[in-house]
């Protein structure tokens, strides 16, 4: 067996330990954005209006260009009804959680809990990982922020009983 797939088994199994299982009563339907382009909060608030989404944000992309894309600005952010929608995080530096330190995910994570604040006093509870990249240290770094829910690029439907910490989109 090969030294990676060996990691991988491993890494499995303590993950096991930290991602918890949540149990969903009754079906749900959720609109997620990450990245938050200007573009989904014009839509969100002018086409769907009562339809509660989630905006990932990561907070160093926000007032900037990504791809060619316009992302959210600061007074984008401010148009929003936090108490209806949630504001949920994306690391600030949009990090590769497989690439980092668990100090360096940490502090970035804290940074743009930080950032987030400045637009609700609701506590941000969800996050999304950057690129759907996770590993052991991603998960730890949530726990020791004390993140409430994180959601992956996995496809499929979440049902019963979901790690609270792999969401499938």
């Amino acid at each position: 067996m090969s030294i990676n797939k060996i990691k991988i088994k491993l890494e499995r199994f303590l993950i096991s330990f930290i991602d918890h299982k949540i149990k969903l009563n009754g079906r749900k339907a959720c609109f997620t954005f990450d990245d938050v382009p200007k573009s989904a909060i014009d839509f969100v608030l002018n086409e769907i209006a009562y339809v509660p989404c989630t905006f990932f944000v990561s907070g160093d992309l926000c007032n900037t260009h990504e791809n060619g894309i316009e992302i959210c600005t600061d007074h984008d952010l401010n148009k929003v009804d936090w108490t209806f929608h949630e504001l949920a995080s994306h690391s600030y530096s949009h990090l590769n959680f497989q690439q980092n330190k668990q100090s360096t995910l940490i502090k970035d994570l804290l940074k743009n809990k930080n950032f987030l604040n400045k637009f609700s006093n609701q506590e941000s509870l969800g996050f999304a990982f950057p690129k759907g990249r996770y590993d052991y240290r991603g998960y730890k770094s949530l726990v020791r922020t004390k993140t409430k829910y994180a959601r992956t690029t996995q496809s499929g439907v979440n049902i019963n009983n979901v790690n609270k910490y792999s969401i499938k989109a």
